[in-house]
């Protein structure tokens, strides 16, 4: 069994757009209705390899 099939699929999302274009929602009112900090958004904005799908869950 090789590495790959160890890890999580991961998958190219733009988050930033996501909530800029469709939702029209600062990063603070995003993370209020996620119940997690502005930062966390940030963080994951500028580094979506770090996102789970377990985060939108």
């Amino acid at each position: 069994m090789s590495d790959d099939q160890n890890q999580p699929p991961q998958f190219n999302f733009d988050l930033r757009a996501l909530r800029e274009k469709l939702l029209k929602l600062t990063q603070k009112e995003l993370a209020e209705a996620m119940d997690c900090g502005q930062e966390l958004i940030s963080r994951l904005e500028q580094h979506p390899e770090a996102m789970s799908l377990e985060f939108f869950l």
